[in-house]
């Protein structure tokens, strides 16, 4: 087996997964890149090392955080395949089969869930006078980004599955969801906290009924999303309520 530093190697390659995504191949070259240090370490040929290259460099798309697990596994399977190539083909079926599903339940989350969070938090402190806000929203998302990257790569290099129990365990979509909702009513009360509050001419009643109103708009267009309402409904009718709005007051 590698030895330590080599996974280490690995997973840090797998950070620059998505810096050379094309629309050929997808994440295909910084898949491929990540694994160059198992490569260095095996002995073998030229027609080796074109082989090897060359099932990694097939099409791979993946959300960057999740590829870390399916990274550890296929480096570990690689690393099995002494002879008959078994390994090299199970190391390919499990790129092909896990892919998808880790794209689905890392967008969600990632994306659409604690990044929205993290970026809200920052905002929050920094706009009622604390600056390093920031760096809080930063490391909000990197500690969880880092420990589930980190701790999946890890696990996955261990059993060889794509350390599926690992991910398991955290409930991702679970947490998906509770972070939408947090993030939801921060941001539709973002007034209610702001020092201007105080300070509105309209009267801290006035402020806070403004903002359980945005509150609750963003209620009904998360309602129409959810139902799957096509999105430029939900800006063009908040365009055309805006402006109806306006001309009311």
């Amino acid at each position: 087996m590698v030895g330590f530093s080599g996974p280490c190697n690995i997973l840090f390659r797998s950070f620059l997964i998505h810096s050379c995504w094309n629309m050929d191949r997808l994440q295909n070259v910084g898949f491929a890149f990540s694994l160059l240090p198992l490569l260095e370490k095996k002995e073998g040929d030229g027609s080796f090392r074109r082989a090897f290259l060359m099932r990694h460099l097939e099409r791979f798309q993946c959300n960057p955080c999740l590829s870390a697990p399916i990274l550890g596994s296929v480096a570990v399977l690689e690393e099995g395949a002494s002879a008959p190539g078994e390994e090299k083909t199970r190391a390919v079926r499990l790129k092909e089969v896990l892919a998808g599903p880790y794209a689905a339940l890392g967008d969600p989350f990632f994306w659409g869930a604690l990044k929205p969070f993290s970026m809200v938090l920052a905002v929050l402190l920094a706009a009622n006078g604390h600056p390093w806000g920031i760096l809080a929203g930063l490391l909000v998302y990197n500690a969880l980004h880092g420990y589930i990257r980190v701790g999946g790569f890890f696990e996955g290099f261990r059993d060889g599955q794509g350390a599926t129990s690992f991910l398991r365990k955290l409930e991702l979509p679970r947490w998906t969801v509770r972070l939408r909702w947090a993030v939801l009513l921060p941001a539709a009360l973002y007034g209610g906290f702001s020092p201007g509050a105080f300070s509105y001419a309209g009267g801290l009643e006035m402020y806070w009924r403004e903002s359980l109103a945005a509150f609750g708009f963003l209620l009904v267009v998360h309602f129409l999303v959810r139902e799957r309402v096509s999105i430029l409904y939900a800006v063009y009718g908040t365009a055309i309520a805006a402006f109806g709005l306006a001309l009311i007051s």
